[in-house]
């Protein structure tokens, strides 16, 4: 997302950070949680992102994770207590949120750099995100192709999403 600003475009990253923040809570703290309050924060995050999404942004905006991101979370952690008429509204809010975007990229958690070797540790948590998501993703239509980002720097993987999609950068115009 840095690297987009840095080019000239408006990047919205992941409002996880920023609801922790507000909330006084880590990531880490659902894991002491009890699961119905790990259900209530992660229902909370999710919801949160829906409203956010509902505001309009100027200009090009490039977003870091969608609503499949947060949806993704909820069913990781508490998926299990999840009613089952609530996990079907949250799928369908997701589907609709994801055709507000003109393009969708998909990076596999396996291939996000580590700053030590540049390589990061993939867990089993990581591979059932993929897995989820690469579910979701099979539900879209075919005629929306949703492009795996290849592997490579933050600069060759910034290239291929803005040469995917044919922007002319603001400093060529």
């Amino acid at each position: 997302m840095n690297e987009l600003a840095k080019r000239g475009y408006t990047p919205m990253p992941s409002l996880i950070r920023d609801f922790f923040k507000q909330t006084n809570r880590t990531e880490a703290d659902q894991n002491n949680m009890p699961i119905e309050e790990v259900w209530e924060l992660q229902k909370s995050i999710f919801d949160w992102k829906v409203e956010y999404d509902r505001l309009e942004h100027e200009g090009e905006t490039v977003y870091d994770r969608t609503l499949l991101d947060h949806y993704i979370y909820c069913l990781q952690r508490c998926g299990h207590i999840i009613p089952p008429s609530i996990e079907a509204a949250m799928h369908i809010l997701v589907s609709q949120n994801l055709n507000r975007y003109t393009h969708l990229f998909y990076f596999p958690n396996n291939l996000l750099p580590n700053r030590e070797d540049g390589f990061r540790q993939i867990g089993t948590i990581q591979r059932a995100q993929d897995l989820m998501i690469r579910g979701f993703l099979n539900e879209i239509p075919e005629e929306r192709e949703i492009p795996l980002v290849p592997m490579g720097t933050v600069e060759e993987r910034i290239d291929y999403i803005l040469k995917a999609v044919k922007v002319v950068p603001p400093w060529v115009l």
